[in-house]
């Protein structure tokens, strides 16, 4: 028998929500942000929802938002929608556009209808039909400053050029709209007040929260000017840089303790990856939340070595010395971005995440390799021809992407010998010797898409199966400094 599972969402939909006066006026858009960030990652990866409307947007128990209901989506290298060329969607809710022909609905019809989600929140009952006719006297008559409506009136736009280009940006819009009057008290880069269990609190623009959540979300100058945007959600705290219009997400990985290698009963185990041992690390640091893709790579690069092309695959094709070569680059075009490779010790613990198993979704044999690596890894058994797109497969317990499988990832430091005794903040010799490569690849079998399997290359070694993960934290001044002074750039 075969069936599905899938998650209970138990809080009602935000139309059930704004009707019964939970959620409405301008505290009550906050709730749109985790829409905005599924539309904008749905459409980076060609993907149009076509029917954004409250009924779509189920809410969790805590407030939070999941967007539902992609059966009437078109990918953009698709001939044809679905239903081509009826009237799909909600009427009230759907862009011009789409009305004449969904076929050839964009992302900028997604921005519409989010628009009159946010403009619904807002009138806090369902919109009238005459909105169609004068829109303009609607929001001439809707309760919100008219900074809000200012947005909502260029994000409803009939001309698509003249709206928001992504979802993300019309969510920045309205909050940037929402935090221009109480700005002047709560000082620049912040939004209104809420009051957050029993405290006035401002919150940055970047990483708003709702109204009553107890969840705590760094402010901007803890983590610091580097990033773009920042926030928090169920795997942790997250940040986000730009360079030249391509974004990065980073996790917030914390200090912690965890077994380093892997047991001798450990199936598959080569003897490099033992004697186990405690590894404690004893600051925190960035990792960003995909192997570097290959838009990210052409955006600082002006170019692309990897073999299998494509904006969201992987980059490969790149030695360590390449890797160098891309992280001073950044340096010039972001000064105090500071990236770098993470120590192999942190790429365990943050594979690891917490668990101590083969892979972090449990151990590996024969009967249960493919249940296990399937949904979490691209390895020999599901991607034989090349490379997969990034953030496809289910995360890690610490919302990270494809830390086992697509691509080998090189690491910051040499292959150091393991002993039985505890070590803190271990790292492997820097000159003179290979470099680390964890995690296999798409072509690897399941023996080397584990944890702890590890291996060293000579820092000119390119394949394509070769890439790497970007690292942000306390490692890189000492470690690069020391190497440029008696080395050179790629020693």
């Amino acid at each position: 028998y075969y069936y599905f599972v899938m998650e209970y969402v138990e809080g009602g939909d935000l139309g059930q929500a704004v009707a019964q006066g939970k959620i409405g006026g301008v505290e009550g858009l906050s709730v749109l942000a985790e829409v905005a960030e599924a539309l904008d990652l749905a459409h980076r990866q060609g993907v149009i929802h076509r029917d954004v409307k409250p009924a779509n947007i189920l809410l969790t128990k805590e407030g939070k938002a999941k967007l539902t209901d992609f059966d009437l989506v078109r990918a953009l290298d698709s001939t044809a929608g679905t239903r081509t060329g009826s009237m799909l969607g909600t009427f009230l809710y759907m862009a011009p556009e789409a009305m004449m022909a969904a076929e050839n609905a964009t992302a900028a019809a997604d921005v519409y209808s989010l628009a009159i989600c946010a403009a619904f929140v807002l009138h806090g009952t369902e919109i009238p039909a005459t909105f169609m006719r004068r829109p303009e006297a609607f929001f001439d008559d809707l309760d919100a400053p008219e900074e809000i409506k200012r947005v909502l009136r260029r994000a409803t736009a009939w001309e698509v050029k003249e709206r928001p280009e992504t979802a993300v940006e019309l969510w920045q819009e309205l909050q940037d709209a929402a935090a221009s009057k109480p700005s002047e008290a709560a000082g620049a880069g912040t939004s209104l007040l809420w009051d957050v269990g029993g405290e006035a609190t401002a919150r940055s623009i970047l990483a708003p929260v709702r109204p009553g959540s107890s969840d705590l979300v760094p402010r901007r100058q803890n983590i610091g000017t580097w990033a773009s945007r920042s926030g928090e959600d169920e795997y942790g705290t997250w940040a986000s840089f730009e360079i030249n219009g391509v974004t990065q997400r980073m996790r917030w990985i914390p200090p912690g303790t965890f077994t380093m290698g892997s047991p001798e009963t450990e199936l598959g185990r080569y003897d490099r990856e033992g004697p186990a041992h405690l590894v404690t690390l004893t600051q925190g640091f960035w990792l960003a939340e995909t192997p570097c893709p290959q838009a990210l790579w052409q955006a600082v690069m002006k170019g692309d070595p990897s073999d299998f092309k494509s904006l969201q695959l992987p980059v490969e094709q790149v030695s360590w010395q390449d890797c160098q070569q891309f992280l001073g680059k950044v340096s010039s075009l972001a000064p105090g971005l500071d990236l770098r490779l993470p120590t192999e010790a942190e790429w365990e613990y943050a594979c690891r995440a917490g668990t101590s198993t083969a892979t972090w979704a449990g151990d590996l044999d024969d009967k249960r390799e493919s249940l296990v690596l399937g949904p979490i890894a691209w390895y020999w058994a599901n991607s034989s021809e090349g490379t997969q797109a990034v953030a496809q497969q289910h995360v890690n317990p610490w919302g990270l992407y494809d830390m086992l499988g697509n691509v080998r990832e090189w690491c910051l430091d040499g292959l150091r010998s393991y002993s039985e005794d505890p070590v803190t903040d271990p790292l492997g010799p820097m000159k003179g010797t290979d470099r680390v490569v964890r995690g296999g690849s798409w072509d690897d079998h399941a023996r080397r898409v584990r944890a702890a399997y590890r291996y060293g290359r000579e820092p000119g070694f390119r394949d394509d199966s070769q890439g790497f993960r970007l690292s942000r934290g306390p490692v890189a001044p000492r470690v690069i400094a020391r190497r440029r002074s008696r080395q050179g750039p790629h020693d």
